[in-house]
């Protein structure tokens, strides 16, 4: 059906857009039209006219403005498209859902229309006030910026249109500026932000005030002057919440936004310092491979203050990222420009990461630099442990170097260092030294070493008075060194080496000791010795100090001794349920065992679901006392009766009550549990008076919640009394999940799966009641849950799931936690297979986006990824989210490229997913996703048999990332660094393009030529003097147009 209205509306545009002046007046005259009769709040003819592709004279807009008359041209009609296209969308604001004449001519570059309708008081600071809100109240305030920020018609060209026309200063606000930074169109880096700080900051009235100064010799100190710079800087305030949008951002979009922020930012020095160390900048840039950024960091006044610095990791950091400019960088900023009290500094963690590395360049940086440093500078001796790793580094260098030179270098350097006397025999005799030679070769004379420093009385006292005897003996346990496949073999046992010699030393040491002194010095030891097993993980070495006849009479697992946690709660807060029942078997009670909060052992457990330690409790005398149970503010006498076992009080109680356990004595007010503990029925059963709970059981609510959200069938489960269970199962009661009015609340078939019982999971499965498709606080079905307990052997998991699935279980969950991905990522085919032929989707769209075969490649498994193929699963599909709201779709591909599974990778290609290198958005993601990864073995896996399309698509990418370790991939692969894309450009302009000082420079100095002139005839000089304006693009026109001309 036609619409009339719509109908005139389009015949009329037709006659203006043939831009006719006189026809469309005679058109007016004749017609007898009124062009007001055509507007409403969704359409208007003028801001029509104005979008329209076709051109119109200015007279026929000037005509338009009379004809109608507007009292104002400040209004504004709803933008019907754009609302639809937002609505739902996590678009978080609606500045774009209103359209003005202005903002219209500005957003389509029509700017002779928009001077024509500021001449007729159009403003430019003209603001519109959105009460999008169901309280009335404005939701935003939206000036032109924000309005073609939000529709995407935001350019460098009409942005400074607006300021040039004056825009207010006031308008810029932390909120627009931070929607610059994730702003997103064909505009790269920063310009937008670029513009506005160039035109507010440092403008002409500025310049001009100076040139006064000087002009008239007025004399400015340099406080004087730090004033000025600092209030123009201030114009524009910079704040925390830009610089945490930005991190925000850093590793995808837009990292450069910092180094603007920190140049234009006016805070006080300190507050830049913080703001710089609180969102860890001085990393992120070396993450980032910013050379030029970091080195204008490490030149910041309050930097020479490096206590507040952790120099070791930033460091490693970049060995780490294999930067050798930047490890050079670091180097010499920390330790030669500065006075900074670094002379005694321990490079040991430094060389262990370059031996970790294995990055011959890196490896050569460091030792040329400690050997002019240490031994030429400071004509210092290097530490044992340094010169230890330094001998590592010698030999692996001079067995993998073949230029003469450069091996004659190290044999010269290691001359040097070797000619001092850093090994002298009781550097060997040190049980750190000897710990240390242990963990870093992991042989049998290291081990030997050890142990024989370690039965000499010297040694035992060296360990009891190294105040970092733990952490070094942790630190051990949990290293994984990859170039050291021994030693991850010998961790455990160097571990076994240590506390066995020591508590062998201590047996022997209590027979010359008083009995005082035992108590004062060797008890607490021992004690301080179990929490270290403990937190090693290690049943054997508990077992070995428990266990032991001569240390016994001095384990007291239910001591306090200052500063050292008892046993019991070092294993609950290690989370080691073997170790924790262990120790509760052998005497440790946890009646008086609290935390360091003062809370007991068991309200710990019952608050924070954790099931298994509760049930393990449980298996003892209820560790708790009566003023716990019973509430000062509120006591119940039927629960003091009970926790004194007085049965013939509870009795009298509740007759008089009229056997009623809900509302308090002689009232009809309801009795709130959740205010107790315990509810009665629970606490008679608990403390085991059999007598009171029979009674209470004829007469109580038994699915009352106390609470915690516990009823009396969870915790029989909890007690495992299977008798009990069945009794209330038989007599209806509620098994399912369900909440107090404090939100607490358990679920007993869950329960009966986290303590691996599944003869109570079982009996559960009997209950008429019983619902097994209601999830329970963490949004899981039981079906999942099962798969994921350690608990239960594959058969038995199957065996539980089938019962499930014949009950009605639902296989595929509307949600992120269905079973089939729970079975994947516990890598289990068999129970994959088990859903599979009960008709779980292999193809299922879960919440997030992701596909089981997605969850696969995250889980890096290829087997399960093989299977799910052969299965149907399908590896083109695109994941149904929009990455970064730049229309960019995720793929299966890309999640594999991703993980940084070379086999996963390699396979789905063979199976025919899809990649390629001719979408330049598609490109971009891809070095976004190697990026965030670290990864880089799939990069060079395609690099070595797609290289010449793979380099033409990804090179501009590449050089956009900044990402300088996959340019050295390609071009160690024989990419020509001189190569052109189909537009003529090559790498160095597209690093000239991008602003990036630091690759223009490698680039130069690896051979590119920078006489390129692409297919527009545009020069790399051309490019550098285009980009001149930027910050970052200065220095790169200097440096190009030295070479040039």
């Amino acid at each position: 059906m036609t619409n009339p209205i719509e109908d005139q509306r389009n015949y009329i545009k037709k006659i203006i857009l043939k831009n006719n002046l006189s026809e469309f007046k005679s058109f007016i005259k004749e017609s007898k039209v009124n062009l007001r009769d055509f507007n409403d709040d969704r359409y208007d003819i003028l801001i029509s006219i104005i979008e329209a592709d076709s051109e119109v004279s200015l007279e026929i807009i000037q005509f338009i403005i009379d004809q109608l008359p507007y009292e104002s041209l400040n209004y504004f009609i709803r933008n019907v498209e754009e609302e639809q296209n937002t609505n739902g969308s996590s678009k978080p604001y609606s500045y774009g859902h209103y359209k003005t004449p202005l903002f219209s001519a500005i957003a389509y570059q029509k700017f002779d229309i928009a001077t024509l309708l500021l001449k007729n008081k159009a403003d430019i600071n003209y603001k519109i006030t959105d009460f999008k809100s169901l309280t009335g109240v404005a939701k935003n305030t939206i000036t032109i910026v924000n309005n073609l920020y939000s529709t995407y018609h935001l350019y460098n060209k009409n942005l400074k249109y607006i300021l040039d026309h004056g825009f207010k200063i006031q308008s810029i606000t932390s909120t627009l500026i931070k929607d610059l930074i994730s702003y997103q169109n064909e505009v790269k880096k920063n310009d937008l932000l670029e513009i506005i700080f160039r035109y507010y900051i440092y403008d002409n009235d500025f310049i001009l005030n100076l040139l006064h100064s000087y002009k008239y010799q007025k004399t400015l100190s340099n406080r004087k002057l730090h004033y000025l710079i600092t209030k123009e800087k201030n114009k524009i305030v910079i704040d925390d919440a830009m610089y945490a949008t930005t991190i925000q951002n850093a590793y995808y979009k837009n990292w450069d936004a910092l180094f603007l922020f920190f140049v234009y930012d006016g805070s006080e020095p300190l507050k830049i310092f913080d703001r710089i160390r609180h969102y860890h900048v001085l990393d992120l840039a070396i993450e980032k491979n910013d050379y030029y950024f970091l080195k204008t960091l490490l030149n910041y006044k309050p930097w020479k203050q490096t206590k507040n610095l952790d120099i070791n990791q930033l460091i490693i950091k970049a060995i780490q990222k294999d930067n050798v400019d930047i490890t050079k960088l670091l180097l010499e900023s920390f330790f030669l420009k500065t006075s900074s009290g670094l002379e005694n500094f321990n490079f040991e963690n430094i060389l262990l990461e370059a031996d970790k590395k294995r990055s011959i360049d890196i490896i050569l940086l460091l030792m040329d630099f400690i050997v002019n440093y240490k031994y030429k500078y400071l004509n210092q001796p290097i530490s044992f442990k340094e010169m230890i790793i330094y001998v590592d580094l010698y030999h692996y260098v001079i067995s993998e170097v073949k230029e003469e030179q450069i091996i004659n270098n190290v044999k010269e350097w290691f001359k040097l260092l070797s000619s001092q006397s850093s090994f002298k025999a009781n550097h060997y005799s040190s049980i750190e030294n000897a710990l240390f030679l242990a963990c870093f070769y992991g042989n049998e004379n290291s081990l030997n070493l050890l142990k024989k420093n370690l039965n000499t009385s010297q040694g035992f006292v060296e360990l009891q008075n190294n105040s970092n005897f733990e952490n070094l003996l942790i630190k051990n346990q949990n290293q994984n060194n990859n170039d050291h496949p021994d030693l991850n073999k010998t961790n455990e046992k160097i571990v076994d080496i240590v506390i066995e010699s020591i508590i062998n030393n201590t047996v022997n040491t209590t027979t010359d000791l008083s009995d005082d002194l035992i108590q004062k010095w060797i008890v607490p030891y021992i004690a301080f010795l179990l929490n270290i097993a403990i937190k090693l993980g290690s049943l054997k070495l508990v077992q070995l100090i428990i266990e032991n006849k001569q240390l016994k009479p001095l384990v007291n697992l239910n001591a306090k001794h200052k500063n050292i946690e008892n046993p019991l709660v070092t294993a609950y807060y290690q989370n080691n349920e073997e170790i924790f029942k262990y120790i509760l078997d052998h005497q440790a009670t946890s009646t008086t065992i609290k935390n360091k909060k003062g809370i007991s052992l068991l309200e710990e457990a019952i608050q924070n679901r954790n099931y298994k330690f509760l049930r393990d409790l449980l298996k003892y005398p209820l560790p708790i006392k009566e003023e716990t149970i019973i509430s000062n503010n509120s006591p119940l006498t039927l629960l003091r009766a009970i926790y004194r076992n007085d049965i013939a009080s509870v009795i009298s109680i509740i007759r008089e009550n009229n056997y009623r356990l809900d509302v308090y004595l002689n009232t009809s007010i309801r009795i709130n549990y959740t205010k107790y503990l315990f509810t009665p029925l629970i606490l008679s059963y608990l403390l085991n008076y059999q007598d009171i709970f029979q009674f209470l059981l004829k007469y109580a609510d038994k699915n009352e919640l106390d609470s915690h959200g516990y009823s009396i069938i969870h915790y029989a489960i909890l007690k495992e009394d299977l008798e009990t269970i069945n009794n209330l199962i038989d007599q209806g009661v509620d098994v399912n999940y369900k909440e107090n009015s404090a939100k607490y609340g358990h679920s007993a078939i869950d329960i009966s799966i986290s303590i691996g019982n599944k003869e109570i999971f079982y009996s559960l499965l009997k209950s008429k009641s019983i619902l097994i498709n209601i999830p329970n606080k963490e949004g899981e079905l039981p079906l999942s849950n099962i798969i994921k307990s350690p608990d239960f052997t594959l058969e038995d998991k199957k065996t539980m799931m089938e019962k499930l699935i014949k009950s009605g279980s639902y296989i595929n969950f509307i949600d992120i936690n269905t079973p089939l991905k729970e079975a994947i990522q516990e890598n289990s085919i068999p129970l994959v297979d088990l859903l599979l032929q009960n008709d779980a989707n292999i193809n299922f769209i879960f919440k997030n986006g992701y596909s089981p075969l997605v969850y696969a490649i995250e889980s890096k498994s290829l087997s399960m990824v093989k299977h799910l193929v052969q299965k149907g699963a399908d590896v083109n599909y695109v994941l149904q989210h929009e990455y970064n709201n730049d229309g960019i779709k995720d793929t299966v591909i890309l999640k594999a490229i991703e993980s940084g599974d070379l086999p996963i990778f390699e396979y789905l290609l063979n199976q025919n997913a899809a990649i390629s290198f001719d979408n330049k958005k598609e490109n971009f993601h891809i070095i976004e996703t190697i990026d965030k990864s670290g990864e880089t073995k799939i990069f060079e896996y395609l690099a070595q048999r797609n290289l010449e399309q793979f380099s033409d698509g990804i090179t501009e990418s590449i050089i956009f990332h900044n990402q300088i370790n996959l340019l050295k991939i390609l071009l160690n692969k024989g990419f020509n660094i001189n190569t052109r894309d189909n537009n003529g450009d090559s790498l160095l302009g597209y690093a000239v393009k991008y602003s990036n000082e630091y690759l223009v420079d490698s680039l130069i100095r690896w051979g590119a030529d920078p006489t390129n002139i692409n297919k527009k005839g545009e020069s790399i000089y051309d490019y550098s003097y285009k980009y001149s304006r930027r910050l970052r693009g200065q220095n790169i026109y200097r440096k190009i147009k030295s070479i040039i001309v």
